[in-house]
């Protein structure tokens, strides 16, 4: 049909491209237009080289390997005359942009998108005005325009449906619920990823642009709190590769490690990692790092945590969205990391109290731009609080009030945790007992396990009474003597003891599961506070919790 059209084989070598794009094959695209170039040739027409070096940018990019596609939209960028608006040069200059929007280059992206915008319009090419209007909305919401933002997208997406242009359509839905879920508003973000998928599957994109809905549906659905529709949302499909099927996967790793399913969350975090390998876009390698923190910090590997984290954020090309989550993430290993050399009553002064006030100061100096921002800063000041000595009740509490305004279930339980964790530890045991039974309700509801469990630890050592009923576990079988606790100088009785304090039994319960006195009882938990350098029994548990002195119910049926 081409030939009896008049085209020519570099013309045939394009379409044949698209067609194969649209299928999902990305790199059968590459490889037929860089057929097209090669018989283009260097002596062909500019604008003709220009816009096949567009192309090519843009199957690098879906490819993951963002840095090559840059270079090539430049090489493409030069061939044409700056000041001689054309359809081409607004073509080029608008996925430019996209690209700069990408790795997060946001002052770039907006420069690019205005000249491409300027151009566009200059030469009445409607497609390119309304892919340079689309990516102009992310610089208008940073520096503040957020509803004039989201208007001008809406409308291009709207235009381009009109127009019967429906890449750029799905393109702008893409972009328009990717806003939505930066400024927390995720019911938004999923009905309006809904609408973006109806026409990425009349325009026959889904393999492609169509995965990016898909993953702004589930991103939006885990931050809600519904894991379980998430979970199913982001089951795979024929994704093509790359970026496409790395979003999905990406996704899917993070709701495995946060439900405690840690082998499933490898298997999808390396199969992501590979899809991902070429990519320096921060919204696929900062998230990346951020699974494979928590996966190593769930496992005890804290200085591995720690270490990944830190790496992650050297580069500082990235914007505030992707940056915070790493940075209260670092912070909670720090706190950890601080708590565990307490525990084992290290003479200096741990490599985490060194670090925390400079992660502290990094992050502060970090802008906040979205609710999402503030929560994470309220949560890195929080768990800096843990390092400190002295009542970390306020800042939990102003983390569980940012935390609220982010409306994330997940993150809204942790505070809470936390906050009641330090309440008890002040002897607020009302105020406790209120803020675990909110954070136990919202872990279980969303399927959080280890969240969960350490909750459950918590109302067992403190002997909170949670109305709900909700399960805290039994008293597992003693730990034997190849434990942590031979390091403190427990004998066997005073290990029994312990378990017995961990599981919030009073001296009297005590006594009367080990068939001992009353008092016999209270010279062990005595003893047993001496010997692991704490004055409560809550601070004992807790200890016992952290360095796994004790099993939970969960893992002694494990």
């Amino acid at each position: 049909a081409g030939q009896r059209a008049g085209l020519d084989h570099p013309q045939l070598l394009e379409f044949t491209a698209d067609a194969a794009y649209r299928a999902g094959s990305v790199d059968r695209a590459l490889a037929l237009i860089d057929q097209a170039l090669t018989e283009v040739g260097h002596g062909g027409a500019l604008e003709r080289r220009a816009m096949y070096l567009a192309r090519r940018a843009t199957y690098l990019r879906d490819l993951g390997r963002d840095d090559e596609g840059i270079a090539v939209l430049e090489q493409a960028v030069q061939l044409l005359p700056p000041d001689l608006p054309s359809q081409t040069g607004a073509h080029v200059l608008a996925a430019l942009a996209r690209a700069m929007l990408r790795i997060e280059h946001l002052e770039r992206a907006g420069d690019y998108a205005q000249r491409a915008l300027n151009a566009a319009r200059a030469v009445g090419a409607l497609e390119e005005q309304l892919d340079a209007q689309i990516t102009l909305g992310h610089p208008m919401v940073e520096a503040g325009n957020v509803e004039a933002s989201l208007a001008l997208v809406r409308d291009a997406g709207d235009a381009a449906l009109g127009a019967g242009l429906m890449l750029i359509a799905t393109r702008a839905f893409v972009n328009l619920s990717d806003l939505l879920l930066a400024l927390s508003r995720y019911e938004d973000a999923a009905a309006t990823a809904d609408e973006g998928v109806a026409i990425a599957e009349r325009a026959g994109l889904m393999r492609t642009v169509g995965a990016f809905l898909r993953g702004n549906k589930v991103e939006a659905l885990l931050r809600s709190g519904r894991w379980e529709e998430a979970m199913a949302s982001a089951e795979p499909g024929p994704d093509a590769e790359g970026v496409f099927a790395g979003t999905l996967l990406l996704l899917r790793a993070e709701l495995h490690a946060l439900a405690g399913r840690h082998a499933a969350a490898r298997d999808d975090l390396g199969e992501a990692r590979r899809q991902l390998r070429h990519s320096s876009a921060a919204q696929f390698v900062l998230p990346l790092a951020a699974v494979e923190g928590e996966l190593a910090r769930a496992d005890g590997a804290l200085e591995a945590a720690a270490v990944l984290l830190d790496r992650a954020l050297a580069d500082g090309g990235a914007g505030p969205r992707y940056q915070w989550p790493l940075r209260s993430l670092g912070m909670r290993v720090e706190a950890e990391r601080s708590l565990r050399a307490s525990d084992g009553r290290s003479a200096p002064a741990s490599e985490a109290d060194a670090c925390g006030p400079a992660l502290l100061e990094a992050a502060e100096a970090t802008p906040v731009q979205t609710a999402a921002d503030r929560g994470h800063r309220a949560l890195v000041r929080a768990e800096f609080a843990r390092i400190q000595s002295g009542d970390t009740t306020p800042a939990w509490q102003d983390a569980v009030a940012a935390c609220r305004e982010m409306h994330e279930p997940f993150l809204i339980a942790y505070a809470s945790f936390r906050n009641a964790e330090a309440l008890s530890a002040g002897g607020n045991a009302s105020a406790a007992t209120t803020a675990a039974a909110e954070a136990l309700q919202l872990a279980q509801q969303m399927g959080a396990e280890p969240l969960s469990e350490d909750i459950k630890a918590l109302v067992r050592r403190a002997r909170l009474r949670i109305e709900s009923g909700a399960p805290t576990g039994v008293a597992d079988p003693p730990p034997s003597s190849e434990d942590g606790t031979d390091r403190f100088g427990l004998t066997a009785r005073e290990r029994e003891v312990l378990h017995l304090v961990a599981d919030g039994r009073s001296n009297s319960e005590i006594a009367q599961e080990l068939f001992i006195s009353r008092k016999t009882a209270s010279v062990h938990v005595s003893n047993i506070l001496a010997k692991l350098g704490v004055s409560t029994r809550v601070q004992a548990a807790a200890l016992a919790h952290r360095q796994g002195l004790v099993r939970s119910a969960a893992d002694a049926g494990t």
